[in-house]
């Protein structure tokens, strides 16, 4: 029965060890497969022993790649929330605003239904007219920039996800 080594015998080998490359982590997975596909004596199995020696003193530049990972994979979460967090506040504005010109829409018009009900000035109708018509197409183009600033953070969080995805050697999500 084998047991876990200390957790500081782990620290202490990751913290002298430069993180390994891509090619020596290739290395890695050619020697793990010579070790499956070799067959197995009965007794002592030293090829599987003298690769299994070799793997194990080699696991501290591994390890160190690893922590380098996750602490780049902390990073990029982290950057992804401020992100989502900036483009959702953004486009709540943006909807507020807009709903504010679709309130000050609808008291334009009801304005100039009164007006022209009472008075029937058309040079004071086409000019009111032509203001709502300026606010209508002014908060049009409003929601227009909020659903692609909205567009934009989903995007923006799929790629993450792909990136996160990728790192970890999940299945990567369609954009």
């Amino acid at each position: 029965m084998t047991s876990n080594p200390p957790d500081d015998a782990v620290d202490t080998a990751v913290q002298g060890a430069r993180p390994t490359t891509d090619l020596f982590i290739a290395s890695i997975r050619e020697t793990v497969g010579q070790i499956q596909a070799h067959d197995h004596p009965t007794g002592g199995d030293l090829f599987c022993l003298n690769l299994t020696s070799f793997l194990g003193s080699r696991m501290g530049a591994v390890l160190s790649r690893l922590d380098d990972a996750h602490a780049e994979l902390a990073k990029l979460r982290d950057r992804n929330t401020a992100l989502v967090d900036e483009f959702t506040a953004e486009a709540q504005r943006l909807m507020a605003t807009i709903d504010d010109l679709s309130t000050e829409l609808a008291t334009a018009t009801a304005t100039i239904t009164t007006y022209t009900e009472a008075n029937g000035d058309a040079v004071t109708l086409a000019s009111e007219l032509a203001k709502t018509r300026a606010a209508l197409n002014h908060a049009n183009r409003l929601r227009s920039s909020a659903e692609a600033d909205h567009r934009s953070a989903q995007k923006a969080n799929i790629a993450f996800a792909n990136e996160v995805a990728a790192l970890q050697g999940d299945k990567v999500v369609p954009a």
